[in-house]
């Protein structure tokens, strides 16, 4: 008894056996095998597509995050927070808190800046990294000054829990070390 046996996708169909009476021709076995060879082919088109679809998806709703951001920072520069951030400063300082942001009144452009260079740096490696190491690749590129942060380290892990929590990012314990990774799709 012939079987029939073919494939789609990563899928594998399982033999098909026919009985005595069921047998199938040859021409007839040939336009089945060209018919599968072509769901397979159109198979992969569509899923190609469809990860096509995805990625400009992800793109799309980045644009827009950052859209939203830019416009928020826009709309606070013209509040003028300025005067308000002198006074959590001067009160921080007083305190003996350290303070990981950058001296001037842009605190958000400050960390979208930083927000992209980790993106970068993510992006640009294969397995889940440290802090440590995104600082260095940071560095590496020059990507991100960190002359007025006191602690970089401290400023980049905060900044990776943030997009963690946005959902940009993974970020998951190794042997008591904190690793982050892109989100790959």
């Amino acid at each position: 008894m012939p079987a029939i046996r073919g494939t789609i996708g990563n899928m594998s169909t399982a033999p098909v056996r026919l009985s005595h009476d069921e047998r199938l021709s040859p021409a007839t076995l040939d336009v089945v095998r060209e018919i599968v060879k072509h769901t397979e082919t159109k198979l992969t088109s569509l899923q190609t597509e469809r990860n096509r679809i995805i990625r400009r998806i992800h793109a799309l709703r980045y644009l827009a995050h950052m859209r939203a951001q830019q416009e928020s920072s826009q709309n606070d520069a013209a509040l003028n927070f300025k005067p308000l951030l002198t006074v959590v400063k001067s009160k921080k300082q007083q305190s003996g808190q350290v303070d990981n942001q950058p001296p001037s009144g842009h605190t958000r452009q400050a960390s979208s800046k930083l927000r992209r260079a980790c993106r970068i740096a993510l992006m640009e490696g294969n397995l889940a990294e440290t802090s440590q190491e995104i600082f260095e690749r940071i560095i590496k590129r020059a990507s991100f000054s960190f002359e007025s942060y006191s602690d970089p380290i401290n400023a980049i892990s905060h900044e990776l829990r943030k997009m963690a929590s946005d959902g940009e990012i993974l970020g998951f314990n190794t042997k008591q070390v904190q690793r982050w990774e892109w989100k790959r799709e």
